[in-house]
């Protein structure tokens, strides 16, 4: 792994391999010579010569391979021992493998990433101009389409720009120097230095110019970037030095372009400077950049790391003790992209769920801020008499019907059934809940049926029913009558009873929190 071999848990290994891995040459000479497989494999593919590629101990090397190890085994996803010992800054190790055992200098690993690349990485001259000189080419990675020049660029490193871009195409050479530009502008990799960044980008520009090479028009424009697009001459880009702003977006969309919208570096850079207007206490453009990543993350069906939405719900909370407006909007926003990754994202559930928790506290707050905190303790008042006056009804109807049945006093049968539905739910949670109305609601509709049946039967037949109902006056459904001192009309049905279905849908808790715990929008339903 080049990004930390030590970081990863390793299976099915051999004392080889741990004396390997612990860089004892005696012990590997004594296991070897009494047996020990030179080329046994551990759960990650990984040889007892990749142990002594990532010591850059030769000898070591040297002795496994006279003794048959074989030095083309790559670890998984097609990581090679030559990209290991470059990225661990082996010079020798490296020369050896190259030079003396024939490895290519241009296999990259699953993700598209050179030995160039991580030479560059590791920010080694020396092992850049080996690599180079030995035929390594620029190939840009298919994941974020960077390119060893480009990550020296995206680096600010002039002096591996200067090494590799002899051997790049123009264009290469022209984006690189884009590229640079925006990463002057862009503060996750040094101090933000806009003077540079325009001294880079008028160079591209003149480039572009004097080679014919002008930047392909495109038709998509960003609300977040006020609907603009990059400069094609240097006249246009010296008007975006009066407003700074205007030079922050002239980098991303250079970045956008270069880099790819699903590019991580890309994401990155839209953070941070999210993060630095929040510093500045400039909260509506932060959320503004935190908005627009969230939205690249849905439109191209990419995970987001929880780490992440929880310093998205921080900045919240931060508004909400230094008394700045909050749009619920994005709030609401934000808890929609959280919940999305609990659905998808096993990985990160506990930490998802936090933030989930997290941001329930903060729209309570806000709530708080938007209506004062009166309004809301009388509307939390109001809900907790009604609750218990609606609990209170419906403990006391099947209580009194099991008083009738039993004999039981109605107070002890009170009881009973108070203690034996706590008990049921708190043991069966809410799908003992969901699965009690599933029962009750088919022998409610078995007992109207058989209560109809029985009736009809009593009655006479149902043309009696009928017959009776009609001299009562109870079957006039039909009423169109505005007149308010009679009870039942057919307006007062469809807008009471539109009222109470929307009440108890949306806003009554023992309704919405069996909704709300439903795996999907379909089972909820």
């Amino acid at each position: 792994n080049n990004d930390g071999e030590s970081s990863t848990i390793y299976k099915n290994v051999t004392v080889l391999w741990a004396a390997a891995s612990m860089n004892h040459l005696k012990i590997v000479k004594q296991l070897v010579e009494h047996g020990a497989n030179v080329n046994h494999t551990t759960n990650m593919n990984s040889t007892p010569i990749r142990c002594a590629c990532y010591h850059g101990n030769v000898k070591m090397a040297r002795y496994l391979i006279e003794k048959g190890a074989n030095i083309k085994t790559v670890k998984k996803k097609n990581d090679t021992n030559l990209s290991l010992s470059i990225y661990r800054k082996h010079l020798t190790m490296t020369y050896y493998l190259v030079d003396e055992l024939g490895c290519d200098v241009n296999e990259c690993d699953n993700d598209g990433y050179s030995p160039l690349y991580f030479a560059v990485k590791c920010q080694s001259i020396l092992l850049v101009h080996f690599l180079l000189s030995r035929g390594a080419r620029n190939f840009p990675s298919t994941i974020d389409r960077m390119s060893p020049l480009m990550l020296a660029a995206e680096e600010r490193n002039t002096k591996l720009i200067e090494a590799i871009g002899p051997y790049c195409s123009l264009l290469e050479r022209i984006e690189a120097e884009e590229l640079l530009g925006s990463s002057f502008a862009c503060a996750e990799h040094g101090q933000c230095d806009l003077q540079q960044s325009f001294e880079h980008f008028c160079r591209a520009l003149e480039l572009r110019s004097f080679h014919n090479l002008p930047k392909l028009p495109t038709n998509l424009t960003r609300e977040i970037f006020s609907y603009r697009q990059e400069c094609q001459t240097i006249d246009q880009l010296k008007e975006l030095q009066v407003n700074l702003d205007n030079m922050f977006t002239e980098a991303f969309l250079v970045r956008e372009r270069l880099l790819g919208p699903t590019s991580e570096s890309y994401h990155y850079s839209i953070i941070y400077r999210g993060a630095t207007l929040a510093d500045d206490a400039q909260y509506e453009q932060a959320i503004g950049f935190w908005l627009f990543d969230l939205e690249l993350h849905r439109e191209y069906s990419t995970s987001i790391d929880s780490y992440r939405l929880r310093q998205f719900s921080s900045i919240f909370s931060e508004m909400i003790t230094g008394v700045f407006p909050i749009s619920i909007n994005a709030i609401l926003t934000l808890m929609s992209a959280v919940v999305t990754e609990l659905k998808h994202n096993i990985e990160g559930f506990d930490e998802n769920l936090h933030t989930v928790l997290y941001l329930i506290t903060i729209i309570s707050q806000y709530i708080e801020k938007r209506f004062s905190v009166a309004l809301c303790v009388s509307i939390t008042l109001t809900f907790t008499i009604g609750i218990m006056l609606f609990m209170s009804a419906i403990l006391y109807g099947p209580s009194l019907a099991l008083s009738q049945v039993t004999g039981l006093d109605v107070w002890v049968a009170i009881i009973s059934c108070g203690v034996i539905c706590a008990f049921y739910s708190s043991i069966g949670g809410m799908k003992a809940v969901i699965w009690t109305d599933v029962v009750q609601t088919i022998v409610m509709f078995l007992g109207v049926i058989l209560s109809i049946v029985f009736g009809f039967i009593n009655a006479g037949g149902i043309w009696k029913v009928f017959e009776t109902a009609n001299i009562g006056q109870r079957i006039n459904v039909f009423n169109f009558s505005f007149d308010p001192s009679i009870r039942y009309t057919i307006w007062s049905l469809m807008i009471g009873g539109s009222f109470y279905a929307i009440s108890c849908s949306c806003v009554v808790q023992t309704q919405t929190q069996r909704y709300m715990c439903m795996s999907s929008t379909r089972a909820a339903q």
